[in-house]
């Protein structure tokens, strides 16, 4: 028969052929075949898709399950991302295709030149499965396409460094151009980077603490996507051990990374650091770990180290606006009253800083319960900053919050989940809404707000 592995089996409506999945790697390939086993037709490329560029429609990744239609036609899911079910007629034609949901809470981000062009996580499940997508909204319709590009990180032509931690904990991560190149940064566990490159991503960096408590960046020098000895650097300083948890990278238009630290060994998130780019060599940033400095050397001096452990307490994000000045969002124990995590909170604050790291001004009130007008119920992450006008603070709630860059706040998007009114579009109630991005297009002026999938 020429099957390898072999996964599932359909007859199709009026006995007309069999349809048989076969997922083994060389092959990933569906076949058609008459009653009594005569191949008659193979859908796919032989060896399937790959872990990570372009999607094709019509080529398969792991297709697994297969059932027929009543209209002499049959359906294939496959168990591999972009968690596409295809419709196929009796003759093989594609005629419709479903793509999964988004990952539990994940990060979404539009890209710098097109703000209806987004990248998100498209599927986690554990630290061991990560995949980004990219797929772009029809501006006449509001509805997102099919995924154009796919990169499972954890697998396929990244470093094994490259660990990718469930989506929740990685909702500030973002985008920045840099000249002519565009690079895909990720906010939490090792803070990798990536270069966007068509429909490629291509490894370039991460920052992380080793062992020893110093800050360890590498670099891909040679371009090989192979971390080596001499491409890694380590700062003179060491640090706190549970610094690299969600809400703690921010790389700026310079490509500066700025990382939420711990001062000393077993201390949560208390210290702001910058490691300065100095440009990109062959599309490889070029970050001077001599030159890291502390921005911040205590984001919260009033606040007990137990109540800013991790969790959904500490760091929540870091941006900046034009002027250079810098945003961070955090959150801080103990426990209190409130609508659903919002009770494990006491504080949820917004602080401003100048350049080089003076407190201007600190702003924000947790809601007890129902929330009131200028209350946050649990920030989760700095959703962006809109020039030098606003701040904007996405709320696990479902809310996203606009300060001013003065410290006054101004109003929320979308529907409260504590006031319930008639169920609309943006009404966000009874779950876990872990991301939230504010962007302004620089060719439009128009300001864009996203929000992924509810998480419950």
């Amino acid at each position: 028969t020429g099957l390898i592995e072999p996964y599932d089996l359909a007859v199709l409506a009026a006995d007309a052929g069999l349809v048989v999945t076969d997922f083994a790697p060389s092959v990933n390939q569906v076949g058609i075949y008459e009653l009594d086993g005569t191949l008659r037709q193979v859908l796919g490329v032989a060896g399937g898709r790959p872990l990570a560029g372009a999607y094709h429609a019509g080529d398969f990744l792991i297709p697994a399950g297969v059932a027929s239609t009543p209209w002499g036609g049959f359906v294939v899911a496959e168990n591999s991302p972009p968690k596409v079910i295809t419709a196929f007629a009796g003759n093989g034609d594609i005629v419709q295709q479903w793509f999964g949901p988004t990952a539990y809470g994940g990060p979404i981000f539009p890209d710098p030149d097109d703000p209806l062009l987004l990248y998100y996580l498209q599927a986690n499940e554990g630290a061991q499965n990560c995949t980004l997508a990219r797929a772009r909204i029809d501006a006449a319709t509001g509805i997102g396409g099919a995924p154009e590009a796919y990169w499972k990180i954890t697998e396929g032509p990244f470093p094994t460094e490259f660990a990718c931690a469930r989506g929740p904990t990685a909702a500030g991560s973002g985008i920045t151009r840099l000249g002519n190149e565009k690079f895909v940064w990720w906010d939490s566990d090792n803070h990798f980077v990536m270069r966007a490159q068509g429909d490629d991503m291509v490894p370039v960096g991460f920052a992380r603490r080793e062992a020893g408590g110093h800050l360890e960046v590498w670099q891909d020098d040679n371009g090989d996507h192979v971390v080596q000895a001499e491409e890694r650097h380590l700062s003179s300083q060491t640090f706190g051990d549970a610094g690299f948890v969600w809400g703690t990278m921010y790389a700026d238009e310079a490509l500066d990374l700025y990382l939420l630290v711990g001062k000393v060994r077993y201390q949560p998130t208390r210290q702001l650091v910058m490691i300065p780019c100095t440009g990109t060599i062959n599309g490889v940033p070029q970050w001077d770990v001599g030159a890291l400095r502390v921005v911040v050397d205590d984001l919260y001096p009033d606040i007990e180290p137990q109540w800013v452990g991790q969790g959904r307490n500490g760091a929540m994000g870091v941006r900046k606006d034009t002027a250079g000045n810098i945003y961070v969002a955090w959150a801080a124990a103990p426990s209190s009253s409130g609508l659903g995590h919002s009770s494990q909170l006491t504080h949820t604050r917004l602080t401003k800083y100048d350049p080089v790291g003076g407190r201007l001004w600190e702003v924000g009130q947790k809601a007890m319960g129902a929330r009131h007008d200028g209350e946050i119920y649990n920030t989760w992450t700095l959703a962006g900053t809109l020039g030098d006008q606003y701040v904007a603070i996405a709320d696990e709630g479902g809310l996203i919050h606009f300060y001013t860059t003065d410290g006054f706040y101004r109003g929320h998007l979308f529907q409260d989940p504590g006031r319930p009114t008639t169920p609309g579009p943006f009404t966000f109630v009874g779950g876990e809404l872990f991301s939230g991005r504010v962007v302004q297009d620089p060719a439009s002026g128009r300001v864009y707000a996203y929000e992924n999938t509810l998480a419950g």
